[in-house]
């Protein structure tokens, strides 16, 4: 996968950088939390030591962990893990995602807009 690009008509409403991913409760990746109007995106950012030799080497350059599509999200809610928050993001698919961001608020209300409450 290569960095992140806004598809056509598709506009960036949230960029949160120096995000975390908790992809366990031991390991945390750090990059960058993107929101747009059709997806939430998690990209690690380009080495930055070496990043004058990304065009030789693969895997310098920045790279799109996974993306969510907003209509897969059922819930996105602030948690407490001891110490810390966290925004945890519930899909219909998978399990769910654990994000520690300064922008957590904002990510939460954006969301909520589009998310669909069972009846």
């Amino acid at each position: 996968m290569s960095g992140f690009q806004l598809r056509e008509g598709e506009r960036l409403l949230i960029n949160a950088p120096y995000s975390l991913w908790c992809m366990t409760e031991m390991k945390k990746v750090p990059g960058t939390l993107k929101v747009t109007g059709e997806r939430v995106v998690f990209e690690k950012p380009e080495h930055v030591y070496f990043s004058f030799l990304k065009g030789l080497i693969k895997g310098l350059g920045s790279v799109v962990i996974f993306e969510i599509k907003r209509s897969e999200i059922t819930n996105a809610e602030k948690i407490e893990v001891g110490k810390s928050k966290r925004l945890k993001i519930e899909t219909k698919f998978e399990r769910p995602k654990m994000f520690e961001s300064v922008k957590t608020e904002n990510i939460i209300g954006e969301l909520s807009r589009t998310i669909v409450k069972p009846k």
